[in-house]
């Protein structure tokens, strides 16, 4: 059975077409269910989603009164699945063609653990999509060179699978959660795979503020794992990310060279605010309203 993981707050933008899109790629699957939590949702999200649940008998709808972060929303989730192959995503994101029958092949080997899929962003006529589509072939290489040396890698939170039997409990304090799922699974017991085939495709910030915002959340996130956990994720990408700015065409050099200048002064103010305010409740992100709609 295949069990997806849906965290939600706010989404009533685009909760129904993610949720049609879902449900038209696993419908094919014998046996499957979503699982979405809506936790603390103010607007018409959870109106929808039971909407929806009329034609669509496998949507599951656990509410939650008050908003506790996404790592809560997961465990409850996890808690509550049948499923052998947990899909983790979030509410706000597009699915490409057969993306999750691409992210669970590889599963018929036993021997894997977690899939992850490539992120390319929805389109904008803006500087802020320019530079994130610069990180995201960044992180597409990056993954694809890990995946060659059969290295551990780290997921993205907007799609990915895990067997559900090795999930783990995500401590509530933990700000990026896919990434502390991924430092678990890299100790060497577990197998992970690059489905560079299985495309999600998000909505990234279209305002400076809202840009600066969603980095620094990111970049205290794996200052944390770094500081708690030993991660050298950021250590390992940066050089990587720095090394391939050198090598990018001329076209898309002036962007890899801001999105690198970007990530190092958000990376030393996240070092302010991490050793000014340690993280040690559970740590809910304020949501980048420009993320939220098309």
């Amino acid at each position: 059975m295949i069990s997806v993981i849906i965290a939600v707050y706010n989404e009533e933008n685009l909760i129904i077409q993610n949720l049609q899109s879902i449900y038209k790629q696993i419908s094919v699957l014998p046996d499957f269910e979503i699982v979405v939590v809506a936790s603390g949702c103010t607007d018409n999200t959870v109106d929808m989603i039971k909407f929806l649940k009329r034609e669509m008998k496998s949507i599951i709808l656990v509410e939650e009164r008050n908003r506790n972060g996404k790592a809560s929303a997961i465990n409850i989730a996890h808690n509550r699945v049948r499923g052998d192959i947990c899909i983790l995503m979030d509410g706000d994101v597009f699915l490409g063609r057969n993306s999750i029958i691409e992210l669970i092949k590889p599963f018929k080997d036993k021997s894997i653990n977690l899939s992850c899929s490539r992120v390319i962003p929805r389109k904008y006529k803006n500087v802020f999509n320019q530079i994130a589509s610069i990180r995201c072939e960044v992180w597409h290489d990056y993954r694809l060179s890990q995946s060659e040396k059969a290295l551990p890698l780290i997921p993205s939170g907007y799609l990915y699978a895990i067997r559900s039997r090795n999930l783990p409990d995500i401590p509530n304090n933990i700000i990026n959660d896919d990434q502390y799922i991924g430092l678990v699974q890299s100790d060497g017991a577990y197998k992970s795979v690059y489905s560079q085939n299985s495309i999600i495709y998000p909505i990234y910030p279209k305002t400076f503020d809202d840009y600066i915002k969603q980095r620094l959340r990111t970049q205290l996130g794996r200052i944390q794992l770094e500081r708690v956990f030993g991660s050298q994720i950021q250590k390992d990408f940066l050089s990587f990310s720095t090394k391939k700015t050198f090598i990018t065409n001329v076209e898309k050099k002036p962007y890899a060279i801001l999105n690198l200048l970007l990530e190092l002064y958000v990376r030393n103010e996240c070092k302010s605010i991490y050793e000014n305010k340690r993280i040690n409740r559970c740590y809910i992100w304020e949501p980048i309203q420009s993320t939220k709609c098309l």
